[in-house]
């Protein structure tokens, strides 16, 4: 048998028991038999040497995560592959820093395989879960990160209420802060903003967020108007005013310059008297 064809089958069969015990493993983890980092381990040891890059983390579950991407890597099953991040991403299990790496290697998975539209689509659902996720060197390519920092660009703008100082300021119903306030990540979009202030009456109003877009505009709240409210706003001129008139009407019957007012004559007598 000629070298290349030796070399050919050599690489098959490694092939084949790589696979095999990454599969496996990995059921036995799924029914629960062993401990994912048991998993991980194992997963590695199958793994060629070459293939396990240099994990830039001290979390245990992104270790074990890389562990397990990198075995499946090197039996070059990509759908098995993509089929697991999958699942991961999907469980709200997982931790945050696992959730994110698992969404990171979707992208760069699907990138790689020059296919940009699922690569778009996996970076789009990750960043409707984590806004400020960003792939970066070493471990993404460049373009990996643009595909993130363009969708994020259109996906989200930005809201700031610098004043009424105080005031809360509602998104959608969720209190999100008080002024002076920056909001980051807003979805773009209709938006229904309220600002509540004690004293003053609410401001309710629907908003377009537009994607990589400041909104910035004053807001002026009005004073809730009480009976206190108009005695403040008539003021002590008012108020004497109206007692000199109500002390006019019940005075002794002199008119106006000092005259005395003649009194009017009393009815008739009834008749026959």
């Amino acid at each position: 048998m000629s070298q290349p064809h030796r070399s050919a089958r050599l690489w098959s069969a490694d092939r084949r028991v790589t696979f095999s015990v990454a599969m496996l493993l990995c059921l036995v983890q799924v029914i629960g038999l062993c401990p994912l980092r048991h998993v991980a381990g194992a997963l590695a040891a199958a793994a060629p040497p070459d293939t396990l890059g240099a994990v830039e983390t001290t979390d245990t579950g992104v270790m074990e995560l890389i562990s397990v991407i990198n075995a499946l890597k090197a039996a070059r099953e990509k759908d098995e592959l993509r089929g697991w991040l999958s699942g991961v991403v999907q469980d709200p299990s997982r931790p945050e820093a696992v959730l994110r790496r698992a969404y990171c290697e979707l992208i760069l998975l699907d990138w790689s395989a020059d296919n940009p539209r699922p690569a778009i689509a996996a970076a789009r659902g990750a960043l409707y879960r984590f806004p400020d996720l960003r792939p970066a060197l070493p471990d993404f390519p460049p373009e990996v990160t643009a595909i993130c920092d363009d969708l994020r660009n259109e996906m989200f703008g930005t809201l700031v209420i610098a004043d009424p100082a105080g005031c809360r300021v509602y998104l959608n119903g969720e209190l999100r802060g008080t002024a002076d306030v920056k909001i980051a990540y807003v979805p773009a979009g209709s938006v229904e903003l309220l600002i509540t202030m004690d004293g003053y009456q609410d401001y309710r109003r629907t908003i377009e967020i537009e994607g990589g877009r400041v909104w910035n505009q004053a807001i002026v709240l009005e004073e809730k108007r009480g009976t206190g409210w108009w005695l403040t706003r008539i003021g002590v001129g008012a108020v004497a005013a109206v007692g000199a008139v109500l002390a006019i009407g019940g005075g002794s019957g002199d008119a106006p310059g000092g005259e005395t007012v003649p009194d009017l004559p009393g009815p008739p007598d009834p008749p026959g008297k």
